[in-house]
């Protein structure tokens, strides 16, 4: 059966399924840097297609027909050609935006399929004017063209996925990409300009509203693009205060760090001294307690007691100072937690109270000897702080890229004038203690490329979470 108006049927089919094609890119996914890159590469591409066809309506003037061709016909033509130019110009701008890098042969072909439909709708459009469509080599040049792109769809459909380089589908658009739809909007609005000055006979409606459509096309895109700016300006400068915040406490926390190794390392040094100096003490007053009187014996009691609490207090701080390399390596937390409770209750005073919890599969990278005194350094600490039914909870759950562990006790909790020092070696808030363990931790936590941080109200306990990265 005969089409009805087939030089309008095949044309007006060819627009539909650019329309089509078009839709389709804008289901592809996105790697989009603004959030309305979508839009608004719709909106340049929109405007490529009207300026295009309005350039085209202003040289046909108030002709009836181009050559054999009549003003209908030929409209749609027009419309084709521009139709075609608008996808070939979406797809231009945002192919560095679509998230598949595997697919860049695809991506090859789809291009070139869209310029060989180009070719074909312009020389099918120039043919019929000049009267040369009948003659056998040109109509068969636009057959050919019109299969080829039909070829490369089909090749791009079948084109298998290829290893994609890190980096190689983030390539910068060119600014000659970025500008040509700014441009040709221009170029057409400056020849309206022209047509308006150089003629005396008013516009046409349709010219008119052509002109109108432009204009708001032009309007929106930058209108959009103004508002990303704008908010790219305002994320950029969030980011970049978060980054500084960052930066700061990295800094803190290394001088920190260095500090705690060299105040550790001078206290060994001190305390290994001392050590010998009370021995010595401790051996002369056993030699003195054999001449003793009962009364002298009293005294030397207080001495000797003395002496066993201040070369103990000398143990703790060498054992503090010893802070040996750590080696991370992949350790499963919930068994981990298992194994070690019984050690962390037998920390604990009698009444106090341990629960241990694990949210998941958690696997962190930590050395498992350095977790050890984390967790005994903050258990030891809870048990001070609490009262004989305290309980003392150690949670471990997953975060972005890291593991957590929440160590939280029911203490009276930590002053906020103490909580900013608390950290700093020989900081203490106990009478016997040596201000050494939480800055021990701290350094151990660091040496496993982790972070701690304590959280406390007064009357309200005290929890400390040490976050260790999470094991690939």
């Amino acid at each position: 059966l005969p089409l009805p108006h087939p030089a309008l049927t095949g044309p007006a089919l060819s627009i539909l399924g650019l329309l089509a094609l078009g839709t389709g890119f804008l289901a592809w996914p996105w790697r989009s840097r603004l959030a309305r890159d979508r839009m608004r590469n719709f909106l340049e591409s929109l405007g490529i297609t009207l300026s295009v066809f309005t350039v085209a309506w202003l040289l046909m003037g108030s002709l009836n027909r181009v050559g054999p061709v009549p003003r209908t016909v030929m409209t749609v033509y027009l419309a084709q050609i521009a139709t075609c130019l608008g996808v070939l110009t979406f797809w231009m701008i945002q192919r560095t935006s679509m998230a598949l890098p595997e697919q860049a042969p695809a991506k090859r072909f789809v291009g070139l399929a869209l310029l060989l439909l180009l070719a074909h709708c312009s020389l099918t459009a120039a043919a019929h004017v000049v009267g040369l469509y009948q003659a056998g080599y040109v109509g068969h040049l636009t057959e050919w063209l019109h299969q080829a792109a039909v070829a490369c769809l089909a090749f791009a459909a079948l084109s298998p996925a290829v290893k994609s380089e890190d980096g190689a589908s983030a390539r910068v658009p060119l600014l000659r990409g970025a500008l040509f739809p700014s441009v040709t909007s221009f170029a057409a609005l400056l020849l309206v300009a022209l047509r308006i000055g150089l003629s005396e006979a008013p516009l046409s409606r349709s010219l008119l509203l052509l002109i109108i459509l432009l204009m708001v096309v032009r309007f929106l895109a930058q209108g959009l693009m103004v508002v990303d700016l704008e908010r790219l300006s305002l994320d950029l400068e969030a980011r970049v205060e978060e980054r500084t915040r960052r930066l700061e406490g990295l800094h803190r926390s290394i001088l920190a760090d260095l500090r705690a190794k060299t105040m550790a390392s001078l206290a060994a040094g001190l305390s290994h001294d001392l050590a010998n100096v009370l021995n010595v003490i401790r051996l002369r007053l056993g030699l003195l307690r054999e001449s003793a009187t009962p009364a002298q014996g009293k005294d030397l009691d207080v001495l000797d007691e003395a002496s066993e609490r201040a070369i103990s207090m000398t143990s703790r701080i060498l054992a503090s100072s010893r802070l040996k390399e750590s080696r991370p390596q992949p350790l499963d937390i919930p068994g981990w937690l298992t194994d070690r409770s019984g050690l962390l209750r037998a920390i604990l005073l009698p009444g106090q109270r341990l629960e241990t919890r694990a949210e998941g599969r958690l696997t962190a990278l930590v050395d498992p000897s350095a977790l050890d005194q984390i967790l005994e350094n903050l258990a030891s600490n809870a048990r001070d702080a609490m009262g004989p039914g305290g309980r003392l909870l150690i949670r471990a759950s997953a975060g972005p890229g890291l593991v957590r562990l929440e160590v939280r006790d029911d203490g009276p909790g930590i002053s906020p004038e103490a909580l900013p020092q608390l950290f700093e070696p020989f900081f203490t808030t106990k009478a016997a203690g040596t201000g050494l363990g939480l800055a021990t931790v701290r350094s151990l936590v660091l040496q496993n490329h982790g972070s701690i941080r304590v959280e406390s109200q007064p009357g309200q306990g005290a929890a400390f979470m040490v976050e260790l990265p999470a094991a690939p």
